[in-house]
């Protein structure tokens, strides 16, 4: 062996210990989805480009923003950028001829600069000037009550009439839409009454301990609720009483719900997006039901998520929605008291969908 690839081996090692002490919690860096990886490795491409023309190199790059969800996202990104960066380099010293070390010696030496800045960057934390957040419930404030029941009955004979009433009684985000959401109506032999049912697979969920892979919010079907009623008579247009309701695009859903909401209420001073009937449904839920049924029905897992959806205060006082009950897969944490409108309990089997 040439001292050369000696000497790689020695730099491979400094940055195997940089790689080491920007792990993320748990150690792991291939939990992430393909999707997620692959918006890594682009976003992590560009921060490096962008640090080249930096004063002060990646720090500036990583810090040059006023969100500290901005910030970790980017410091995510370039954690596993350089991971895998370093598993590639490895291969390549490992199989490389003499000449091909002397061109990689560089490289290394690039990278555990890079490294060694990312290490410096994550022990100083974000040091940005912490922008408020802009909550979107602000929307909420001024709007007319029973505002969902005149978006519904403009937004009926167009193309995403259905969607909107189904998220005005789910709060479901607008990506669960793009991947389809079954509501259906069936008699509850417990009961002795029919039940409105409303299937959300989740759209948020990673490994074990994040978000809800699945809930059903159920209504009495004789709820007298305009938007429960107009429920109703669509599942009355069905052959069967179910309807699959799903959208093409999640952004032209929230242009059509902010053009109705324009249109209706032209000098309301924030924008109405399809966020606001998420928000609306919180807020109705907070004043009728549990906490933890707020956090099971936006399809939570972490109690802490909830407060950032919707006031009780802002409940509809032309009449609340109020669904029986929450099922869903896993339990609220941190554990909470029960409550008669949650069904959740550790590893509760995904239902067959009529």
């Amino acid at each position: 062996m040439t001292n050369l690839y000696h000497q790689l081996l020695q730099l491979l090692a400094r940055c195997r210990d940089a790689v080491a002490a920007i792990q993320p919690r748990g150690g792991a860096f291939d939990h992430p989805s393909q999707k997620t990886r692959a918006d890594y490795l682009r976003l992590g491409e560009t921060l490096l480009h962008r640090a080249r023309y930096a004063e002060h190199g990646l720090r500036d790059v990583l810090t040059n923003t006023t969100s500290p969800r901005t910030f970790h996202k980017r410091m995510a990104a370039l954690r596993y950028f350089l991971h895998v960066r370093q598993r590639e380099l490895m291969a390549s010293v490992h199989q490389a001829s003499d000449e091909q070390l002397q061109s990689l010696q560089p490289e290394l030496e690039q990278h555990l600069q890079t490294l060694e800045a990312l290490v410096a960057t994550q022990s100083a934390g974000f040091q940005g000037m912490r922008k408020k957040r802009q909550s979107k419930r602000k929307a909420l404030a001024g709007l007319p009550w029973g505002w969902r029941e005149k978006l519904c009955q403009r937004s009926q004979a167009g193309s995403y009439g259905k969607a909107i009433l189904a998220a005005a009684v789910s709060g479901c985000r607008p990506i669960e839409l793009q991947m389809g959401i079954v509501i259906w109506r069936d008699y509850d032999e417990t009961l002795q009454t029919d039940m409105i049912n409303i299937f959300v697979n989740g759209a948020k969920v990673k490994g074990q301990h994040q978000g809800q892979p699945w809930r059903i919010i159920h209504y009495v079907a004789t709820d007298d609720h305009p938007l429960i009623v107009a429920t109703n008579k669509l599942l009355d247009q069905q052959e069967e009483p179910i309807l699959h309701v799903q959208i093409p695009n999640p952004g032209n859903f929230t242009v059509e719900v902010r053009r109705l909401g324009k249109c209706l209420w032209p000098a309301h001073r924030h924008s109405i997006t399809a966020y606001c009937l998420r928000h609306q449904w919180a807020a109705d839920i907070k004043s009728t039901r549990s906490a933890d049924s707020v956090s099971r029905g936006l399809g939570h897992v972490s109690a802490k998520t909830r407060r950032n959806y919707g006031q009780a205060q802002q409940a509809s006082k032309a009449g609340a929605l109020r669904p029986l009950e929450v099922t869903v897969e896993r339990s609220i944490k941190p554990p909470s008291t029960k409550s008669h409108l949650s069904k959740a309990r550790p590893s509760v089997p995904k239902p067959e969908i009529p």
